[in-house]
C-alpha cells in the first residue's frame, strides 16, 4: 500500500504491474528483472546510479540508457509462483513505438493457455515468452513448469552428448541468478519483501535470436573502497585469468546457431578457466554461427570498437574497474538483413532548382542529407555495462581521483581490436 501511495504522490501509476524474470542474462551475479520489452531491471547499488546519472556525452551511445527507479516487492501468490510487483513512477519513459508490456496485456487464464500451449510447442528462441517465477516448499526455484536444477542438469546433460544446447532451452545463468538472488533474499524476511531497482533501456530487444558477449574489461578488477581482503580475491582471480595478460576476460556468453536452432552458452567460470589462445578461440566462436564465420558482424564490431576506444581515450579521470562490455549481434542472418536494409536507407537527394552544381544524378555535397545510421549501428551493438565500482572527479562521494584515461580498459579494447583484425585477415 505504502508503494501506491508513493507512485500516486508522485504523478505515477496506481495499479500494480507484475515484473518477470530477464532471460537473457549471460554474465553478472544480480537478478535481472523485465518491466517491458524496452526495459529491464538492476538492483540498485548507489554508486553505478551516480555513473549513469553523471555519465558523459560521448559515452552515451555506449551506455544502456537510464528511466529511473522502482521499488519492487516480491510476494508468494495463491497459486504459488513468486509475483514481483511495482508501480511506475512518474518519471518513467514508455516505449512509443511498442506496447508497453506483453506480459501485463495478459488476462490470468491467457496467461495459462499460453504456459499450456509452451508446454505443447517449446520455443525455437528464449525471448518469444515471458516466464513466471515460482516458490517451492523445498527451497528450490522454478520458471514456469521447470525447476532451475531439472533446467541446468538437462542442459548439461544434452550438452556433453551432444555439444550443443537443448532446443528452446533456458540459459542457465539465467536460472541460477535468479535462484541465488530470491534465497538471499528469503533469508531477510519470511513470505514478502522489497528491494529497489533502477531502469535501463533493454539492448537486446531489437534482437530476435540475440547472440551476447559479456566481456569483463580492465587488467584491474577491484574498485577503490572494497576491502584489503577482497582487492586481494580480485586480484588474485585476475592473475589466475586472462584478464592480467589481456585486460578481457570472458563472464558470459551465448550464441545461435542458425541450422540446428540452438544457443549455446558459458558462464564466467568457463571464462575464468581460459587461457589466451582458449580466450581468442571462443571470441571466434561467438562470431561464427556454426556454419560460417559472420564477416559483417566482425567488421561492424572493428568499427564500434575503435570509436569506443577513441571515446575512452579522452576521458580524464575516469575508471571503469570491474565494469563489462556487452557485444551483441542478431543470430539470424535474415533478420539482420531486414534491419540493414530498413534501418540503414541510403542518403536522400534533395535538388534545389536555384542551384546550378545541383543535379539528381549528381548533387551537391550539401544537398544529400547522410544515412540514418551507419551499418555498424544495424549489425552489432555495443553496450558498458556494470558500474558499481567505476568513478570519474565529479562524481558524488567519490574518495580516490585518478588522472589521464583508464589505460587498463584500454589495453583490453586493443587486444580486442587486435584480435578481431587477425580473425578478418584469415578469413580473407
Amino acid at each position: 500500500m505504502a508503494l501506491q501511495s508513493m507512485a500516486a504522490d508522485s504523478g505515477g501509476s496506481y495499479e500494480p504491474l507484475q515484473l518477470e524474470p530477464f532471460i537473457h542474462q549471460v554474465g553478472g551475479h544480480s537478478s535481472m528483472l523485465q518491466l517491458d520489452e524496452d526495459t529491464i531491471c538492476k538492483p540498485l547499488i548507489s554508486q553505478e546510479l551516480n555513473f549513469y546519472k553523471t555519465a558523459p556525452d560521448a559515452l552515451k551511445e555506449f551506455m544502456a540508457e537510464y528511466k529511473g527507479m522502482i521499488e519492487v516487492t516480491y510476494s508468494e501468490s495463491d497459486d504459488g509462483y513468486l509475483d514481483l510487483t511495482t508501480y511506475l513512477p512518474a518519471t518513467y519513459k514508455k516505449s512509443s513505438s511498442k506496447q508497453s508490456s506483453r506480459q501485463n496485456s495478459l488476462t490470468e487464464n491467457e496467461r495459462k493457455a499460453k504456459h499450456r500451449d509452451l508446454q505443447k510447442y517449446p520455443p525455437l528462441k528464449m525471448n518469444c515468452y515471458l516466464p513466471r517465477i515460482r516458490l517451492c516448499q523445498s527451497g528450490k526455484i522454478q520458471i514456469d513448469s521447470i525447476t532451475i536444477d531439472d533446467a541446468k542438469k538437462n542442459y548439461e546433460e544434452q550438452r556433453n552428448r551432444t555439444g550443443k544446447a537443448p532446443n528452446g532451452s533456458l540459459n542457465p545463468w539465467v536460472a541460477y541468478c535468479h535462484q541465488k538472488h530470491v534465497r538471499d533474499l528469503q533469508q531477510k524476511s519470511a513470505s514478502t519483501f522489497s528491494q529497489k531497482y533502477i531502469l535501463l533501456e533493454n539492448r537486446v530487444s531489437k534482437y530476435e535470436f540475440p547472440c551476447i558477449l559479456d566481456i569483463k574489461m580492465g587488467t584491474r578488477q577491484y574498485g577503490d573502497n572494497m576491502s584489503q581482503a577482497k582487492k586481494q580475491s580480485h586480484t588474485a582471480k585476475a592473475a589466475a585469468s586472462t584478464s592480467a595478460i589481456l585486460g578481457v576476460r570472458l563472464s558470459g556468453m551465448q550464441v545461435y546457431h542458425q541450422e540446428s536452432g540452438v544457443y549455446n552458452c558459458h558462464n564466467k567460470y568457463y571464462g575464468r578457466s581460459l587461457t589466451v589462445d582458449g580466450f581468442q578461440q571462443a571470441f571466434f566462436n561467438f562470431l561464427h554461427d556454426g556454419v560460417k564465420l559472420r564477416r559483417n558482424v566482425v567488421s561492424a564490431l572493428l568499427e564500434k570498437l575503435r570509436k569506443l576506444h577513441s571515446a575512452i581515450r579522452n576521458l580524464n579521470t575516469f575508471r571503469f574497474f570491474t565494469s563489462s562490455l556487452l557485444i551483441i549481434y542478431n543470430g539470424s542472418e535474415a533478420s539482420s538483413k531486414f534491419l540493414n536494409d530498413n534501418g540503414n536507407k541510403e542518403g536522400k537527394v534533395k535538388t534545389d532548382k536555384s542551384c546550378d552544381k545541383c543535379s539528381s544524378v549528381n548533387p551537391c555535397r550539401k544537398h544529400v542529407s547522410p544515412p540514418r545510421k551507419s551499418n555498424a549501428d544495424n549489425v552489432v551493438d555495443v553496450c558498458m555495462i556494470d558500474f558499481a565500482h567505476s568513478t570519474h572527479r565529479d562524481m558524488p562521494d567519490s574518495s580516490v581521483s585518478h588522472e589521464g584515461p583508464d589505460e587498463g580498459y584500454l589495453f583490453g579494447l586493443e587486444n580486442l581490436i587486435t584480435h578481431l583484425e587477425v580473425i578478418q585477415q584469415a578469413e580473407k
